[in-house]
């Protein structure tokens, strides 16, 4: 780990903590997958993954002053790239999974990778295909196995092997409503050890938002979704002071202060870190037995990173806990406050109805068409090696003849499995759904998604 020097600028350590509080930086792209796309398109070999997430966290208000603060100061000096070298961020379980995989719908949740376009009938991509397809996080994917699928009108699917008979299947809300409130967000504070009433700050929020001290928000969306982080106790926060209202131009800044001793210890190892991400939700009042905690690698051995998947139906859904450990206790929370509540049975289509709907306009994709990244590797080499061969130079495009067939590709997949179960939903209006939708397999690795709920309970208007 690299703490900031204690001889930079304030503006430095702005940037570090902005480094730091990268709120994406648990979404862990497949980056094996897309490593092997680029070398067989380009020639150009790449070594395996050496960036990983530090931590998903939801950014507090302070570190988007420093962050502008950082910024001016960059653009007025010298570049800065930001990130650090480390060991890879495959997830590492604890005593192993016993429910379902996530399904999504691709609406562009925290854990979707990339932009997707908002649809029902997409590809599952990133992570989540990984493990839904049983592909291991250095699976390795070559380009012929990722097909560009340019709209439903280049591609067709087909149904082979698969059920024609429908079922029923339990939907799910998040009552938001009945938590975001004042008196929740300060039952969380008064949890957390966080002093002070709560106000309205981007969401009912408790403590500072300049980062000299910890801060409680709760978030007025689909599940009411809260956040914690103490910045004295994150060592990546160690000697990085909140942002100044302005640059002098100096770098002199602070030179006549003590600097702190940031020598902090390691971070609990996977099981205690466990023990005490369980100790703090359960303070929370969350339901811990609804819950899989597991350790996620942080590339640093000052924090340790607990991620608890809330399981319904026995299937992980992507309402999902985020706990940072360090030595000091816990420096971070976030996560789904909202309970669920029941909306009883719908009726869904067949597996083999499903795949039609993979071609319906209204479940699928509504611009600009998709990218599936599944496909199971077939090598099981962790590291993309480097190349000897020299990268074969570009060809001008043929000349099209007069006379000739126009090119028209049309990939045609075969859809083998089916997998129902559950996938978040916002609404127009934000509120957050848990909907039977299915989880479909082609012949060639792609994995698939579409809402099953039959027609007649759905509202095609709204």
């Amino acid at each position: 780990m690299t703490t900031p020097e204690q001889d930079q600028p304030d503006a430095q350590r702005a940037v570090d903590a902005v480094r730091a509080a990268d709120p994406a930086a648990a979404a862990t792209p497949d980056l094996a997958r897309l490593h092997a796309a680029l070398a067989e398109s380009t020639g150009v070999q790449l070594t395996g993954d050496e960036l990983a997430a530090r931590r998903a966290r939801r950014t507090p208000r302070w570190i988007q002053v420093a962050a502008a603060v950082a910024g001016v100061a960059v653009v007025g000096g010298a570049s800065y790239a930001l990130g650090t070298q480390h060991d890879g961020s495959d997830q590492v379980a604890d005593g192993g999974s016993s429910a379902a995989a996530p399904i999504s719908l691709g609406e562009g949740s925290s854990d979707a990778a990339g932009a997707v376009p908002q649809a029902g009938a997409v590809p599952q991509a990133g992570a989540e295909i990984g493990r839904s397809s049983g592909l291991a996080a250095g699976d390795k994917v070559g380009a012929a196995s990722m097909p560009f699928y340019g709209g439903y009108g280049h591609t067709t699917f087909t149904a082979k092997g698969l059920s024609t008979a429908g079922r029923s299947f339990d939907a799910w809300a998040y009552d938001a409503a009945s938590v975001y409130s004042s008196d929740t967000a300060a039952r969380l504070a008064e949890a957390l050890g966080v002093p002070g009433k709560p106000t309205q700050d981007w969401g009912w929020t408790v403590g500072p938002n300049d980062g000299t001290g910890a801060t409680v928000t709760l978030s007025p969306d689909g599940m009411a979704s809260m956040s914690y982080y103490d910045p004295s106790k994150d060592p990546w926060a160690c000697g990085v002071k909140s942002a100044p209202d302005s640059i002098s131009g100096t770098d002199d800044a602070g030179t006549d202060q003590k600097a702190p001793d940031c020598d902090v210890a390691d971070a609990p190892k996977s099981k205690a870190a466990i023990a005490a991400a369980t100790d703090v939700l359960a303070s929370l009042g969350v339901d811990t037995g609804t819950l899989e905690l597991e350790t996620q690698q942080t590339g640093d051995d000052k924090t340790a990173s607990v991620v608890g998947y809330t399981v319904v139906d026995g299937q992980r859904t992507d309402a999902t806990w985020y706990v940072t450990v360090v030595a000091a206790g816990v420096s971070a929370v976030n996560g789904p406050v909202a309970p669920l509540v029941a909306l009883g049975s719908y009726d869904v289509v067949s597996p083999a109805q499903a795949v039609e709907r993979l071609g319906d306009p209204r479940f699928g994709s509504s611009a600009g068409g998709v990218t599936p990244f599944a496909a199971r590797a077939e090598s099981d080499d962790s590291v993309i090696s480097a190349s000897t061969e020299a990268p074969t130079p570009p060809a001008v495009p043929t000349t099209a003849e007069p006379g000739d067939a126009i090119a028209w590709p049309v990939t045609r997949v075969t859809i083998d499995d089916a997998r129902l179960g559950l996938a978040t939903h916002t609404t127009a209006d934000g509120a957050t759904l848990l909907v039977p939708t299915y989880e479909l397999t082609g012949t060639d690795g792609s994995v698939w998604s579409v809402i099953a709920v039959v027609d007649q309970q759905l509202d095609f208007a709204g």
